[in-house]
């Protein structure tokens, strides 16, 4: 019997998205072509799923008949639309999975809960050593007022300092006014994001001022760094609407392997997966203080896989086609769920995974 891959995934037209923050977790209908038109060159079925919530995933589990496995893009249901942006969403989606006997892409519900929420991910981190921004948690929910919560972050933090979401990623909420300088700033960034996200937690961490990076990681017992990105110095806030130009227009570098930081940059990314305890892929951003001194600023559990994305140029600059990125995901998740890949998967990329081999060797050298 062939194999069936169940493509999960959330999806809006592009007019909707763009007008409404709380969706820019959902990907493209072009993305959705792409990644389907690649799973087809592996010999399996493939069963497409625009996610929409628990009940129809289990209609169509029961419909469709055994399923060897779910590569999944879904960020979480779209019925259930907070679970785009509050950081369970993955965690919830691969649940349910586990429920129906099903195994997945990308890591286990508990390392995609850490993933998604930045401040666990920071604590799992800073525990073993890793560094990371000094941050502090406002919780509206905690029983403290903001105005409390602001003057106990003011003693342990100062400013300039850095806003973001706690949950959820695709850099909602995040732009150059995620910066602030003061007090007065501060309150009026809380209350932008309160008012999209509701009463979920807000980060307040040191803003980094130095470069930014972003390094990804293939594999499970082996692991694979690919070239690193390192963006230009002048990029001070990496937004939602910078991550969807084109790779050109982005002015992404690889960097040389010979460049004096990446020594520094494949131990804290090989570190941080072997911490978090991630699977198959991630990407992990970490950006430099003032110094110079690299943190780690998000551990990204399911990295976009667009055209456009970072770690398609990873993929391309190591000479790994989009197809061959694709079928190395699936590979990794089958082979670590115990199921041989189809003759046909096996084909895609036993050539590309030497390729992989070969430049972390010489990464790491």
């Amino acid at each position: 019997m062939s194999q069936r891959i169940l493509l999960l995934y959330n999806s809006v037209p592009t007019e909707i998205k763009k007008d409404n923050t709380i969706l820019w977790e959902c990907v493209s209908p072009l993305t959705v072509a792409a990644i389907y038109e690649a799973l087809q060159q592996t010999g399996s079925e493939i069963i497409p799923v625009n996610l929409l919530s628990p009940k129809q995933l289990e209609e169509t589990v029961s419909e469709q008949g055994p399923i060897t496995l779910a590569f999944v893009i879904a960020e979480g249901f779209l019925e259930i639309p907070e679970t785009l942006y509050n950081g369970f969403g993955a965690m919830a989606v691969r649940e349910a999975l586990m429920g129906l006997g099903i195994p997945s892409t990308h890591s286990c519900p508990e390392v995609m809960k850490v993933c998604r929420n930045k401040n666990l991910t920071y604590h799992v981190l800073r525990n073993a050593g890793i560094p990371v921004p000094d941050f502090f948690v406002i919780e509206f929910e905690s029983g403290r007022s903001v105005e409390e919560q602001v003057e106990k972050l003011e003693e342990v933090l100062s400013y300039p300092l850095f806003v973001k979401p706690v949950g959820g990623g695709n850099s909602i909420c995040i732009d150059k006014q995620s910066i602030v300088e003061n007090r007065e700033d501060l309150y009026d960034r809380i209350e932008i994001l309160r008012a999209v996200l509701g009463d979920y937690p807000v980060l307040v961490e040191t803003f980094l001022p130095g470069r930014e990076y972003t390094v990804g990681v293939m594999g499970n017992g082996d692991c694979y760094v690919l070239p690193i990105v390192g963006f230009p110095t002048d990029t001070v806030v990496r937004s939602a609407q910078s991550k969807i130009s084109p790779y050109a227009a982005r002015k992404m570098d690889i960097l040389d392997v010979r460049n004096s930081k990446c020594s520094e940059l494949v131990d804290i990314a090989y570190r941080s997966f072997k911490t978090i305890g991630a699977r198959d892929l991630v990407r992990i951003d970490i950006k430099e203080d003032s110094s110079g001194k690299c943190h780690v600023i998000d551990f990204n559990g399911t990295p976009s896989l667009s055209s456009t994305s970072s770690v398609v140029a990873m993929a391309e600059a190591v000479g790994i086609k989009y197809p061959e990125l694709i079928g190395i995901l699936l590979y990794e998740a089958l082979k670590r769920a115990g199921i041989e890949p189809t003759a046909q998967l096996i084909e895609l990329v036993s050539e590309p995974i030497a390729k992989l081999r070969a430049f972390h060797k010489e990464m790491v050298a």
